[in-house]
């Protein structure tokens, strides 16, 4: 039995929203395949940091940066690097451990293939959130669902 809570944060910057979601979604499939004995954080800002030079000005989506975590060597743990939203940078001197992933992006393109691959690992989804109610939520840090 595997129990699922769905956290929404809520950031100002759409690049760090979709990191979170993507380094949640890898943390949940490792810890569901065995791959961490426990469930592990991985630097959401790592990525933001790191991908976001790649894609010239735009905006990142859940789809970038699970491909940035898959293809470029690795991220570090949560704890390895400055969190979410802190004006500490790293100096470039600074190397730390990366934890190798490896996988695919896959978007299914009907429901029925969605349905099928949830059987076996977590799933993301596109939501559509109007503008507004995004704004009743900006004093709220964390809404958690369970």
């Amino acid at each position: 039995m595997i129990h699922v809570s769905i956290c929404v944060f809520v950031f100002a910057d759409e690049s760090a929203s979709a990191a979170v979601v993507a380094l949640d979604l890898i943390s949940s499939a490792r810890f569901a395949l065995k791959l961490d004995s426990v469930y592990t954080e991985y630097s959401a800002k790592y990525v933001v940091d790191n991908a976001a030079g790649s894609h010239s000005g735009r905006k990142l989506t859940v789809k970038d940066c699970l491909e940035f975590a898959l293809n470029k060597g690795g991220i570090p743990k949560a704890e390895d690097w400055p969190r979410l939203g802190s004006v500490i940078t790293p100096p470039s001197s600074y190397k730390p451990d990366l934890v190798s992933m490896k996988g695919q992006v896959i978007e299914p393109q009907t429901i029925e293939e969605a349905c099928d691959m949830v059987v076996d690992q977590p799933v993301g989804a596109k939501l559509h959130v109007f503008k507004p109610h995004i704004e009743l939520q900006q004093d709220a840090s964390a809404i958690t669902v369970s």
